[in-house]
């Protein structure tokens, strides 16, 4: 292999890494190894900290990532299809260009990281703090939010298609500039300065909403 590693021996290696809060040690090997993408799939790396890590270009599909911290991490392009990221610190990290499907984001920090041109499809992110979230140029499709906080999430250019916000709160949050909006869930969410362009909106269901300065705009 040009890394000059197997796969157990890069798990490893990245154990002996963070166990040692010598994070740095992986990221100058990783630097001379950009071409090849790194195989952790199926890899338990919970409990683990990996902070300002860079995982750039690596498979994590089905890794086990709960409880991990994530801060300023690197994960641009990589696979986390139906990864567990549950009570995970994932805040100023940078996920942009990665496939999200069906990963488990549930009671998560996501504050200031950012998913912008991700495919995020069947993932659970309830009761997670997101906040400053980047989602922009994303794909959200089936999605679940119940009872997070959002503040200030940033869904420019964003497609969402059957998510439910259901029993979440939001704050300042503007979908104006969405690219769509099919079969929005809103059941007894906490709204507050919400704008949403109406000729962006297949259907929206606010039952037992409560809505501060909530906007639906005719045409933006």
């Amino acid at each position: 292999m040009k890394n000059g590693k197997n796969r157990d021996e890069l798990y490893e290696f990245l154990i002996e890494c963070s166990r040692n809060n010598n994070i740095e040690k992986w990221n100058r090997w990783r630097a001379e190894h950009l071409e090849d993408k790194i195989d952790l799939s199926h890899r338990n790396l919970s409990h683990l900290d990996l902070s300002s890590i860079n995982l750039t270009d690596t498979d994590l599909s089905d890794a086990n990532l709960s409880f991990s911290n994530l801060n300023r991490a690197k994960v641009f392009n990589s696979n986390l299809s139906n990864a567990n990221l549950s009570h995970s610190n994932l805040s100023s990290s940078k996920f942009g260009n990665s496939k999200l499907s069906g990963a488990s984001i549930r009671s998560s920090n996501l504050y200031r990281s950012k998913f912008n041109y991700s495919n995020i499809s069947e993932v659970d992110l309830s009761y997670s703090q997101i906040i400053e979230t980047d989602f922009s140029n994303s794909s959200i499709d089936r999605v679940d939010f119940f009872k997070s906080s959002l503040q200030k999430v940033n869904f420019k250019d964003t497609k969402l298609q059957k998510v439910s916000f259901n029993s979440a709160s939001l704050y300042r949050v503007d979908f104006r500039n969405s690219s769509r909006i099919e079969e929005l869930t809103l059941l007894n969410a906490e709204l507050t300065t919400v704008n949403i362009c109406k000729s962006l909106v297949d259907e929206v269901d606010l039952l037992n909403a409560n809505t501060v300065y909530l906007n639906i705009i005719n045409e933006c």
